[in-house]
């Protein structure tokens, strides 16, 4: 899920200027298209490592739920954390404090750091495809903590998959290796 940070809208990337990301868990870490600098992706740090690892650590359809399934979407994944079931993501949700944004240069922030005081879970479809070849799938608001309002979206983020690094390596044993 991208999320519009500055209010000028969600800018993403090219996949020739976006960064290396292994969106599906596999351990391979595919060339894709990314949210451009000032706005962010919307982050769960799983395992309190300090970084975002993977498509399980973004709200999407890599995201694994509490319950072992998969989302089907970044508004089912984030639908996830609202331990409350009042449809909004806000302090009153236990894990609201270690959801975060990662800005398209690399800063990772806390929706406090972002001004951010609540998520809406409504989304409406809004099948658009951007000028970098990006989708937007379905989109949504957030609140600031001045009441503005700003846009959140699910994105279908374009990849290379023949372009990839692994992220992952396994040892070979000397036995192996001979």
């Amino acid at each position: 899920m991208l999320i519009d940070i500055d209010g000028d809208g969600i800018e993403t990337t090219s996949v020739e200027n976006g960064v290396y990301f292994d969106q599906e868990n596999d351990g391979f870490a595919e060339k894709s298209a990314w949210v451009g600098k000032d706005d962010g992706v919307l982050a769960y740090d799983k395992n309190n490592n300090g970084r975002i690892d993977d498509g399980n650590e973004l709200f999407g359809d890599s995201y694994v739920k509490t319950d072992g399934t998969l989302a089907t979407s970044g508004f089912d994944a984030l639908s996830d954390l609202d331990s409350n079931g009042d449809g909004i993501i806000n302090s009153e949700d236990t894990n609201f404090q270690s959801i975060k944004i990662l800005k398209g240069d690399g800063t990772l922030l806390s929706l406090e750091e972002a001004g951010i005081s609540t998520i809406s879970l409504n989304s409406k479809n809004s099948v658009i495809r951007d000028g970098n070849g990006n989708r937007q799938l379905t989109s949504g608001t957030y609140t600031k903590t001045d009441g503005t309002t700003g846009k959140i979206s699910d994105y279908e983020l374009q990849s290379d998959p023949m372009n990839s690094i692994a992220t992952e390596w396994i040892e070979v044993s000397e036995e192996i290796a001979a």
